[in-house]
This record gives structure tokens, sequence and C-alpha cells, in this order.
């Protein structure tokens, strides 16, 4: 019976066992599948560099994102001996619709001419950080920059400039 012709499952660890047997009723039941191998997968998980310091007027995207840049990078160590690897991408600004959709005015003006980075350059840098089974990847001179501020400006400083570039950005 044929009732999910064109819906994607993932499958881990389908070459056998429990993973395979279901990877063989949901075929045909028509699922399209993604299989894989749980000795050798490559994770990608999406933080920021925002993540690194405090964001007031920003505050729960920054949380979420230093949860996410730890999530991750505790993932790639724990993984270590599993052939399965976690790469942490955490970028700083990318120019996409996001700043728009998310109601943060002109957040893009925040940043200097020449600073953001365009998705396709973050995605290439991203995919070679993979395949090497880096830990985390920073792309661009800025995001490093940021990274680095975030870890060695005291967060009472950080907080209060952050606040006002925020104020500023969203009138």
């Amino acid at each position: 019976m044929n009732t999910s012709t064109g819906r994607l499952a993932v499958i881990t660890g389908a070459s056998s066992g429990i993973g395979e047997a279901l990877a063989q009723g949901l075929a045909r039941d028509g699922h399209n599948l993604l299989l894989v191998a749980r000795r050798e997968a490559r994770l990608r998980a999406l933080g920021a560099t925002a993540g690194n310091q405090p964001g007031p007027g920003n505050a729960t995207y920054a949380a979420t994102k230093a949860f996410a840049n730890t999530l991750a990078e505790s993932l790639h160590t724990e993984l270590r001996t599993t052939g399965v690897t976690c790469t942490l991408l955490a970028p700083g600004p990318v120019r996409t619709e996001f700043a728009e959709a998310a109601h943060l005015g002109n957040l893009d003006a925040l940043v200097p001419q020449g600073f953001s980075m365009n998705a396709q350059k973050v995605a290439d840098e991203t995919l070679v950080g993979m395949a090497r089974g880096q830990r985390r990847v920073v792309p661009g001179v800025f995001a490093k920059a940021q990274t680095i501020a975030g870890r060695v400006t005291p967060h009472a400083l950080s907080s209060r400039l952050l606040h006002a570039a925020y104020r500023r950005a969203v009138r």
C-alpha cells in the first residue's frame, strides 16, 4: 500500500538490523530514503558567532546559538571514536534575507562593507571543514575576529556595546 509517495525518510544504521528492516518497509511504502551509516556520518550543526557573547536586544537568538555551539562542540568530542563527526558552522554576518524576515531592522548596516559573507562561500568553506572532520568552521575574517572578541572581551563591556548596536539597527 503506497500512501506516502514523495516523502523522505532518514534512516541511520540501515545496513543491518532494525534500521535495515525499517528502510525496506519505508521503501515498500514509497518513501524516498536517505541512508546514513552510523559509523561514517558527518553532522553539521548551525551555530553562530552571536553565541560567543551576550546579545541584549537579540537575547533569544544569542542564547540559542550559544546552546548550538556548545552542543556541536561537545558532540564532536563525544563521537570522535565512532567514525561520526560533528562540525559546528559558526558564521558571522551572511548576506541573506534573515534580518528582514526576523524583523531586525537594518542589521546589515552594522557590518562594515566587505565584511559580510555570501551564502555560497560559507557553504563551500563548511563542506571543506566537514570533509576534514573539523570541530568548528568560522568562515571569514570578520567572523573570526568576532569569535576572538567574544572570548576575550569582558561580557559587561560587550553586552553594553552590542545592546547599543542592536538598538541603532532596529530604529
